[in-house]
């Protein structure tokens, strides 16, 4: 669910010399950033950080149903290359609860525990899943690994000529002592990497 920051912030370092971000506009405001592969990327300030909300509009052939089976399947971490290890920790029919850890030299080893949830409107077709980092007894924070933060959200509704229109939203805190230029560059880069994998997916 979440974005996978991390493994972009080391591809990123390696050009920390080229990379120019631009401002993304005032707090509540949308910026569109990119359009790539029939995906627009849109940024958002957020007030009282130097991090931005993300959003990234597509379509895809896959109906509805298919595309957040996809999603909701923790299995396949191969969307978040740098996950060392996933634990599923509460499993029910409209919510999960899981721990990842992350390993992604050069940086700190860092960990979430992420809430999930699914929910479907029946007289339109949309469904939704919503996932936030959270506190869990289960899981407490260790020593020498940086909890991340994360929020953030997919829609997917169904188009009249067929497959859906998806909404991917995603803000995420990686914490530690990374340079915001790379986190804003890295954060960018991955939530397109990270809707574009889904979408792939969704339509083999």
């Amino acid at each position: 669910q979440w974005n996978g920051q991390l493994a972009s912030v080391k591809h990123m370092s390696a050009l920390a010399g080229v990379i120019t971000i631009v401002p993304s506009g005032s707090p509540d405001s949308w910026m569109k950033v990119a359009v790539d592969d029939g995906l627009t990327l849109e940024a958002q300030r957020v007030e009282g950080t130097s991090l931005e909300r993300l959003r990234v509009t597509g379509t895809t052939r896959a109906t509805v149903k298919d595309f957040m089976e996809m999603v909701w399947d923790l299995s396949d971490t191969r969307a978040n290359p740098e996950v060392a290890r996933r634990e599923l920790l509460t499993d029910r029919p409209t919510e999960r609860v899981y721990w990842d850890l992350v390993r992604a030299a050069p940086v700190s080893d860092r960990d979430v525990v992420l809430r999930v949830t699914r929910s479907i409107d029946e007289k339109t077709g949309v469904q939704r899943q919503r996932f936030e980092s959270i506190s869990d007894d289960r899981k407490p924070e260790k020593e020498g690994v940086v909890r991340i933060i994360v929020k953030g959200s997919w829609q997917v509704a169904p188009l009249p000529s067929g497959g859906a229109e998806f909404v991917y939203e995603i803000y995420s805190d990686p914490a530690g002592d990374i340079p915001t230029f790379m986190v804003t560059a890295a954060s960018r880069d991955a939530a397109l990497r990270v809707a574009r994998n889904a979408r792939k997916r969704a339509e083999r």
